[in-house]
């Protein structure tokens, strides 16, 4: 065991170097820098969610909405994107107010976080979509393959426009009087 004084090869015996400690202006400009970033990246993922939560959608806007009637699960989706399912018809501020007709299926969304708000949606549905679950009350009706094997119906033609069933000839019509709307559909094989 080496003497207490023993100091290893190469140690000049010496004062330590100690590393330079920052200014202390430098460092607190430091700490306001990190927490001005942190708090600005919590506004721009506040922005985020609520762009891209119903409360943040407006009429026109397309959404995915999934689950079932009683308990949906609604984003804001680009309308082109395949899994859009649904349009915002009509958004209400009241929740006990109704969507134009029954046609509709609407989406509530309250509580502390958003502002209370109701939103009629129409099928988001070009020609030659099909769906399934349109005929289940309890689920939210889904844009589907036309090969799924729960595919129940096939748009055949859209009218805008014109709110008005007996306008699509030999089939089935849905129509939204607001944005005036009716949507041509056929039973697939599939059901």
């Amino acid at each position: 065991m080496p003497p207490a004084s023993y100091e290893p090869p190469g140690f000049s015996g010496g004062p330590r170097f100690a590393l330079p400690s920052l200014p202390r202006g430098r460092f607190k400009l430091i700490r306001f820098g990190i927490a001005a970033v942190v708090v600005v990246v919590g506004i721009v993922v506040g922005i985020i969610q609520f762009n891209s939560s119903p409360a943040g959608m407006s009429v026109g806007d397309c959404a995915k909405v999934t689950g079932t009637t009683s308990d949906p699960n609604a984003t804001k989706t680009d309308c082109s994107d395949s899994a859009a399912n649904y349009k915002v018809a009509k958004k209400l501020s009241d929740t006990s107010d109704s969507c134009p007709s029954d046609s509709y299926d609407t989406y509530t969304e309250t509580g502390s976080h958003s502002s209370d708000t109701k939103l009629c949606l129409m099928l988001n549905a070009k020609e030659g979509d099909c769906f399934s679950h349109f005929t289940d009350q309890n689920a939210m009706t889904l844009k589907v393959s036309c090969s799924d094997s729960s595919a129940e119906i096939k748009i055949t033609k859209v009218i805008n426009g014109s709110a008005n069933e007996s306008a699509c000839p030999n089939s089935s019509g849905i129509s939204y009087p607001d944005p005036a709307t009716t949507l041509c559909a056929t039973k697939t094989s599939g059901t």
